[in-house]
């Protein structure tokens, strides 16, 4: 090419280079992170460019040119004595720390590089390095106006290219660290609604919660039922409650009320009756009712009887504390059941323009939950009661029933209810939750005592049993007695009905239980009673039930006195010890006329019979037949043997047969499997054979004992 066709193409290249200057200043700008710091993660490194030298191998210069690029080891010792030497294709920075070079097109090298001399290429390179550097060209087109020569325009262009794919890589790594960037902000926003959205709901659970309460607080008698703190004296003196009751309180409730507590009964319920304005038209018996009442209401949580009904069930509720209504109007669960509330009165005959016209004395406190005594066309249902039982009951001189079973009263049976000894026949606490022990003067004082279902109860029957005249009903099942049964128990004779069963009772079963002439009923199973089964208890010939079994651990013999209590329906010896054969006596007694001698039946009621699980030996007597009554038969688990007796056929009302795990030999007589066509029977656990097999698969499910 002449010389003024290279002049021309020279200047052509550095028209064009200035053309591209505001694209490579561009490409500088995007080296720098937009908020003034480098952006996070790796980034190529960019070696400054007045100090960056390659070397390469000399391996890659071509061999007769070798030698002549080699330079003068003191020449570059001089020129440069901050390089060192390093691997092909290897950048090395003035403090010697290698990096991988960013300028792919001087790693791999040219053809037109590898032609040119190599003291003159590293010369280019150096010149270049400051010449077309990011920085030097803020300067201008002047500094590149040198005239350049191929090789150098050819590094210029790669220069540009570096530049160019360098800008690339650092915008593609900026919008990498963005996203990145974004995706945080995205993230602390999710977390930010989470923590707003959790904490928005509870409030609304708040909410929801106070907008109940205040729903439930306005259902509520406000003026009735609820102290008026801002009119309630300041202190409650004993001159005020002598002002109120003349002849004052019993001490544990003075002592009480004095005491100024807001949180005891007593105080709400002195406080209550300060507020009624016509307090001093009551009699002073009406005061001690009214406040005898309001300390039972406060007690067991009177405020929240109610909050279990509906608005329409509530409306049929006259509250307690209404100061407006006569208290014996108050609500009963067994209104209209037919025992009134109060002696001489009636919602019915009786009305009263104002509730201090007339006294009343209390006879019943009918607060149970119990959903069987409720009459089917009531409707009221069964406060919910919640507290303690409290001592000033025995305000109600003239009370004579008190039932509050299957409530979640607690605490200790007050020993004050004894004080009503005169009046107070019928208590009814069944299915609570009374701890200690029971005042013995109850068991002398009551006519039906019923505290069943008390297993926290520590308690023993007491020997002050004996001196009850009263006593009918005594249903102590599940209450935790310990100890024995007291002897005095016989002196009880006035006793019907005696529940003793699921206890932790010891010792023998006292003979006098044959005192008990008038014992309909007498339950001792599920307890860790020994001895043998007294024969005096067939003195107690009004007996319908006798159950001992289970736990009760009776040796010994049947008593033939058994066979005198021919008003037996139910006899019960489940799982007891006891031992020797089934006498014939048992079944029937013996009668003497002039002309013949009769068998009668033993126990012509008798429908049940349970002599399983015990260690009974010999053959079943065939005057077994003559209790046409019999509808249960269970002598399974024993080691009676021989022939089952044809008797047993005429046993036309017998329902279920229980004989398995003996030995009993032969086959179920013909009379049994054809002549009791609706009997079920276990008779496929043993070794009988029949002609006709009356098996059932769920012979404890229909035939439970």
């Amino acid at each position: 090419m002449d010389p003024s066709s290279q002049n021309a193409a020279d200047a052509k290249l550095v028209q064009d280079i200035t053309a591209r200057r505001p694209d490579l200043e561009a490409a500088h700008q995007q080296y720098q992170h937009p908020r003034g710091r480098r952006p996070r993660g790796p980034s190529p490194q960019r070696p400054s460019p007045q100090r960056r030298v390659v070397h390469h191998n000399n391996n890659s210069i071509p061999r007769s040119r070798a030698a002549a690029a080699a330079p003068d080891p003191e020449e570059s010792s001089d020129t440069e004595p901050d390089v060192e030497r390093a691997d092909e294709n290897t950048i090395v920075t003035t403090e010697g720390e290698p990096a991988s070079s960013p300028w792919p097109q001087l790693q791999n090298g040219n053809a037109r590089q590898q032609q040119a001399a190599p003291g003159a290429f590293r010369e280019s390179v150096g010149q270049q390095s400051q010449q077309v550097s990011p920085l030097n060209l803020k300067g201008g087109a002047a500094n590149v106006l040198g005239r350049p020569t191929p090789t150098q325009l050819d590094t210029i262009q790669d220069t540009n290219n570096y530049l160019e794919n360098n800008a690339t890589v650092e915008a593609a790594t900026h919008n990498s660290h963005e996203d990145e960037d974004m995706a945080q902000q995205q993230k602390r926003k999710r977390l930010y609604w989470a923590m707003a959205g959790g904490i928005g709901m509870l409030l609304l659970i708040a909410a929801i919660i106070g907008i109940a309460i205040g729903v439930a607080s306005s259902k509520e008698p406000s003026s009735q039922t609820q102290v008026d703190t801002t009119n309630a004296p300041e202190e409650i003196t004993t001159a005020l409650v002598k002002e109120f009751f003349p002849t004052g309180l019993p001490n544990r409730s003075q002592e009480a009320v004095l005491s100024n507590n807001d949180r005891l009964p007593q105080v709400r319920a002195f406080q209550w009756l300060s507020q009624d304005e016509n307090w001093q038209k009551y009699s002073v018996p009406q005061r001690r009712q009214r406040f005898a009442l309001a300390t039972l209401y406060y007690a067991t949580n009177g405020p929240q009887w109610f909050d279990h009904l509906l608005p329409d069930e509530r409306a049929n509720v006259t509250p307690w504390l209404d100061y407006s209504v006569h208290e014996c109007s108050w609500f009963a669960m067994l209104k209209g059941y037919g025992r009134p509330k109060c002696e001489n009165y009636t919602d019915h005959n009786i009305t009263l323009a104002n509730p201090w016209d007339a006294h009343f004395d209390y006879t019943s406190i009918l607060l149970s939950a119990d959903p069987s005594l409720l009459p089917p066309d009531t409707h009221h249902v069964p406060a919910r009661l919640r507290g303690t039982l409290v001592p000033e009951l025995a305000l109600l001189t003239s009370l004579q029933e008190l039932d509050m079973d299957y409530q979640s009263i607690k605490g200790t049976i007050p020993n004050e209810l004894t004080q009503l000894s005169n009046t107070l026949e019928y208590i009814d606490l069944i299915k609570c939750f009374f701890t200690g022990t029971i005042p013995a003067g109850l068991f002398v004082s009551s006519k039906s005592l019923f505290l069943s279902r008390n297993a926290r109860l520590l308690a023993s029957i007491p020997t002050a049993i004996g001196n009850s005249s009263k006593l009918e009903y005594l249903l102590l099942t599940e209450t935790n007695l310990e100890g024995s049964i007291p002897s005095e128990i016989g002196m009880a004779t006035n006793l019907l009905e005696l529940f003793l069963n699921a206890n932790d009772l010891e010792g023998t079963i006292p003979s006098e239980v044959g005192l008990l002439s008038l014992l309909h009923v007498l339950d001792l199973t599920y307890n860790e009673l020994s001895g043998s089964i007294p024969s005096e208890i067939g003195q107690a010939q009004s007996l319908q039930r006798l159950k001992l079994g289970l736990k009760s651990g009776m040796r010994g013999t049947l008593p033939t006195s058994l066979a005198l209590l021919s008003n037996l329906q139910e006899l019960d010896l489940y799982k007891n010890s006891l031992e020797g054969s089934l006498q014939p006596e048992l079944f029937y007694l013996r009668t003497n006329s002039s002309t013949e001698v009769s068998m009668t039946p033993s126990w012509p009621n008798l429908t049940t019979l349970i002599l399983t699980d015990n260690r009974l030996s010999g053959s079943l007597p065939s005057e077994i037949g003559l209790l046409g009554a019999l509808e249960r038969l269970f002598l399974a688990r024993n080691k009676l043997e021989s022939q089952l007796p044809t008797e047993l056929g005429s046993l036309s009302n017998l329902e279920c047969l229980g004989i398995a795990q003996n030995q009993f030999t032969g086959e179920l007589p013909f009379e049994v499997s054809n002549g009791l066509p609706g009997l079920v029977t276990d008779v496929e656990s043993f070794a009988l054979s029949s002609s006709t097999p009356l098996l059932s698969l769920n012979f404890s499910a229909r035939c439970p004992h």
